[in-house]
C-alpha cells in the first residue's frame, strides 16, 4: 500500500510536469525539464514533502512554492535541494556544508535596554528586571 507522503509527492511530481516540459519521478528526487531546456534534479524525498506541510500547510502552496522556485532557478545551478522546509539551489545534490561556527566559550551575553541604553551582564546571578 502506497504511504499518503508517496501519493503526495507524485502528486507534486505530476503538478510540475504539467507546467514544466516534463517532470519524471527517479530516485530521491525527480528530473524536471524547464522549459529554456535546462534541467533541474529537485532532490525532495516524500518524507521531505510531508515535513514541508509543517512550513506550508496545504500541498497547493507547497506546490506553487516549488514552481516558484524553479521557475526562478539560476542557470548556473542543476539542483534544487530540500533543507529545512525549503528548497535551495546547489550545485551538487547535497548542500555545501556550512562553515563552523567559532568557539563562544567564555564569551558574555549582554541584556540591552533601549530606554536608558543600559547594557547588563546576563549571568545567573544577575536580576534583569532592574
Amino acid at each position: 500500500m502506497e504511504s499518503p507522503a508517496r501519493r503526495d509527492w507524485l502528486r507534486l511530481v505530476s503538478q510540475v510536469d504539467s507546467w514544466a516540459q516534463s517532470a519524471v519521478p527517479g530516485d530521491g528526487g525527480f528530473l524536471v525539464t524547464l522549459a529554456d531546456g535546462r534541467t533541474v534534479v529537485v532532490v525532495m524525498t516524500p518524507d521531505d514533502l510531508d515535513d514541508m506541510y509543517v512550513a506550508f500547510g496545504v500541498f497547493d502552496d507547497i506546490a506553487g512554492y516549488v514552481i516558484r522556485c524553479l521557475a526562478a532557478m539560476p542557470p548556473e545551478y542543476e539542483y534544487l535541494v530540500y533543507h529545512l522546509y525549503d528548497l535551495e539551489p546547489s550545485p551538487d545534490r547535497v548542500l555545501p556544508s556550512e562553515p563552523e561556527l567559532p568557539n563562544m566559550t567564555g564569551g558574555r551575553w549582554f541584556a540591552y535596554d533601549p530606554r536608558t541604553g543600559r547594557e547588563t551582564p546576563f549571568d545567573s546571578d544577575d536580576d534583569l528586571r532592574n
